[in-house]
């Protein structure tokens, strides 16, 4: 540092922002080990020995995409100061709104939780804890309970804190990632730029340099070299403008936007194939099939009959599964609903044929998803009525039943194209589930050789070590009720890094954020 102030000068020197912070750390340092030779220790401000590893970004002054990524990263301050002031005022209103419904409410007889609205600061530091996560639905239960329970009217109160997640965690948490994200993509362009800029740097001073020394060689300043002796590279002084390039993107572009004009209209028109060998595409009544499976009212028909299954799923009483008079009924009405899509199933296969030609029925994973459902159930009601009613393979094949609200996917095509796109991503999730569980077996085993065994206690608290856990003690219940002898046992708890697979489980689970500081 004093040899580029030397060199610099202070005026020079102090020019810079990150000259200024070098310094800054650096004085920090010198104090404390100053103030250390003369008292010994520290004199309380921690924070100056901490500062010592922010040298570690004196490497970015030499590394061009990470200085370019601090640069960005501390450019998008303004969007994140806003939004941090924007999430306090929803942390703020949230908090007061706690406070109204929820203030002197979480006083239980056996005692008050840590997490409560009874005043304006806890109000705060609750509202936060649930937006990062940690056991918030530990909080809503127990608002819950505190306005009457789930019987009395207290369930509505869990709007509360749905509302706080969603609009919370989910967005606003979130967009600090979006920031982030941004912030990368302006990194890269930003490299990419000086990159640039370098290189067109570099060709204007090689011909600056060549432009001297022809200059100088034609004044006869330079002895022994002659006008043939020197050659320069040729210069295209007519790049292409950037019209005829625009120009020719246009040209490129033209045959797709005819693409999107000549789409198909019209009805679907029959397939050209034999169906099952029986019906050929001139039979009538294949025809007719064809014109009714093809009908808007079909697809609308269908649609409700989903939703009218979807509800009767729902309604069922999964707790008085047999006895249940609500049950017998909505059984009545779930034949019904088989009934209708196997008839949607054998129109179908009538109208488009099997599997043997282009595209018959079962070419289309959507249909086999329809085929399984419904034959899966059809297969449960006839080995219902036998003497197995009661197993549990029967109660598997019905449990299909909950996939029919998948049959709507493929008659919304936005739906269904959102949903191609998430099975298309897949292939890319799959390949970063492969990094992330190298990563997560690392930190597995540096997690076994750290912890090892050091996550056993004792069930008498006052007891720390294996030796001092030994023999019985006493729990004292109160309300006069006489003390009660229990065993001291050296147990091990439920989450620990014994081995590497429980190591994973723990880190798993820690990285969820459910009780990850306990």
């Amino acid at each position: 540092m004093f040899i580029k102030m030397y060199a610099l000068g202070g005026a020079t020197y102090f020019k810079s922002s990150f000259n200024r912070f070098d310094c800054m750390v650096i004085l920090g340092s010198v104090c404390e080990v100053v103030y250390d030779y003369i008292y010994g220790g520290s004199y309380g401000v921690s924070v100056l020995r901490a500062l010592r590893l922010l040298r570690i970004f004196k490497v970015t002054k030499y590394w061009s995409s990470l200085k370019n990524l601090v640069v960005s990263l501390l450019s998008s301050m303004r969007s994140i100061i806003s939004l941090l002031f924007l999430l306090f005022l929803f942390i703020l209103i949230f908090a007061l709104l706690g406070m109204q419904l929820f203030g002197g409410h979480f006083n239980f007889k056996d005692r008050t939780p840590p997490a409560n609205f009874d005043s304006f600061v806890i109000a705060l530091l609750t509202v936060f804890q649930i937006l990062t996560g940690e056991d918030w639905n530990e909080v809503m239960y127990q608002a819950i309970n505190s306005q009457g329970g789930i019987d009395d009217g207290g369930m509505i109160y869990s709007l509360y804190f749905i509302v706080l997640v969603l609009f919370g965690n989910y967005t606003l948490l979130n967009v600090f990632l979006a920031i982030a994200v941004d912030n990368l993509a302006n990194a890269q362009e930003l490299t990419a730029a000086e990159q640039e800029e370098a290189e067109e740097d570099k060709q204007r001073a090689k011909e600056k340099l060549e432009n001297e020394i022809a200059n100088l060689h034609k004044q006869g300043t330079l002895p022994g070299m002659t006008g043939d002796e020197l050659e320069l590279p040729e210069v295209n002084i007519c790049p292409p403008s950037p019209q005829s390039a625009k120009d020719v993107a246009k040209k490129k572009a033209e045959p797709q936007p005819e693409e999107d004009e000549d789409e198909i209209t019209g009805p679907k028109p029959m397939l050209p194939y034999s169906s099952m060998f029986i019906f050929s595409s001139t039979n009538p009544i294949r025809r007719a099939v064809h014109y009714i499976v093809n009908l808007r009212y079909f697809d609308a028909f269908i649609m409700v009959t989903i939703a009218l299954s979807s509800i009767s799923l729902a309604a069922e009483d999964p707790v008085l599964e047999d006895k249940s008079k609500t049950n017998q009924i909505l059984e009545v009405f779930d034949k019904g609903f088989t009934g209708v899509f196997a008839v949607e199933m054998l129109l179908k296969i009538i109208d488009q044929g099997i599997i043997l030609h282009p595209g018959s029925y079962c070419r289309d994973v959507w249909n086999i998803l329809d085929a399984v459902v419904v034959i899966c159930a059809i297969i449960g009601y006839i080995m219902g009525k036998g003497q197995g009613q009661n197993l549990s393979t029967i109660k598997s094949l019905r449990v299909l039943r909950v996939l029919r609200p998948l049959k709507t996917i493929k008659r919304v095509p936005k739906l269904k194209a959102v949903f191609d796109c998430v099975v298309t991503s897949l292939k890319n999730v799959f390949n970063i589930l492969i990094v992330y569980m190298l990563f997560q077996f690392i930190f597995a085993v540096i997690a076994v050789q750290l912890f090892n065994g050091r996550f056993y206690y004792c069930n008498d608290e006052s007891k720390l070590t294996r030796m001092e856990c030994q023999g019985e003690y006493f729990i004292y219940p109160g309300d006069d009720k006489p003390p009660e002898v229990h065993v001291r046992l050296w147990r091990n708890r439920n989450f620990h890094y014994d081995n590497v697979m429980a190591a994973m489980l723990t880190l798993f689970a820690v990285q969820t954020g459910e009780g990850w500081p306990e």
